[in-house]
């Protein structure tokens, strides 16, 4: 995949008892995927959610109009999301378990910003419906138009993602398509742990991949140690291959 590569430590025991993934389970040694270049891509290089899940939670704050308000960055060093610990590899949470599990720190967030917690928990229970409402999503500029002429270059999308188990539909209504989909709330990986991209390579057998993302420690660093090579959309000293944004990355592919 890419130059001078670690090897791969050996899979976790969560990781050995279950290779589920995206939307369909992979098998080692399975039937392996047709496309031989698979472009892994995080998904804040395509679109955005504003204030993320946490904006989704002070919306339905604002909506609920309990007498307080707090906006995204108030509420987010109050909220524990798994990808805030990325070195625990968790259970999956596919659908509506994800937010069910999650339901309590919402409601954490909102006690400590002044909430009474009554109100506090049946105002968690509506951040889903507000996280997949797509006025609040923008789509990066010239996104669309990058991922389809790559695709036409033969570089088929995957989502590689930490994030809910709505994001691939989410991008879906906003125009994007992948080949699979790797969201954390499904694979039980959060990046950078290494598993989240090792999953990939097994996934991908000999196929060519290279990583695009907008965080280097979380998007292209781990993505390298696994042997994948990136480009970064941003600016970190580390990173080999950079752009501004996400237009220019096909100039940087090799053909």
């Amino acid at each position: 995949r890419g130059g001078d590569a670690e090897p791969l430590p050996a899979p976790t025991p969560v990781a050995r008892a279950r290779l589920t993934h995206g939307r369909r389970p992979f098998a080692p040694g399975g039937r392996r995927p047709a496309v031989t270049r698979y472009l892994l891509l995080a998904p804040g290089v395509l679109a955005r959610r504003e204030g993320d899940v946490a904006g989704a939670l002070a919306d339905a704050l604002a909506r609920a109009a309990v007498g307080v308000s707090a906006t995204a960055p108030e509420l987010r060093p109050r909220l524990d999301l798994p990808w805030d610990n990325p070195d625990r590899p968790h259970a999956d949470w596919p659908g509506e378990r994800w937010w069910t599990e999650h339901r309590g720190a919402f409601a954490d967030a909102l006690s400590a910003v002044g909430v009474d917690r009554r109100r506090a928990d049946a105002v968690a229970g509506e951040v889903r419906g507000h996280y997949a409402d797509p006025d609040r999503w923008t789509v990066a500029e010239g996104a669309r138009g990058t991922v389809e002429a790559l695709a036409d270059r033969c570089w088929e999308p995957v989502l590689v993602a930490n994030a809910p188990p709505d994001l691939a539909d989410l991008l879906a209504s906003l125009g994007f398509e992948f080949a699979e989909t790797f969201v954390s709330a499904e694979t039980g990986f959060e990046k950078p742990h290494l598993r989240a991209f090792e999953t990939v390579v097994e996934w991908a057998g000999d196929a060519r991949l290279w990583a695009v993302g907008a965080a280097y420690e979380r998007d292209v660093e781990p993505a390298r140690r696994v042997g994948v090579p990136g480009v970064l959309v941003g600016d970190h000293p580390g990173a080999d291959r950079s752009c501004t944004d996400v237009t220019g990355v096909p100039d940087l592919l090799p053909e």
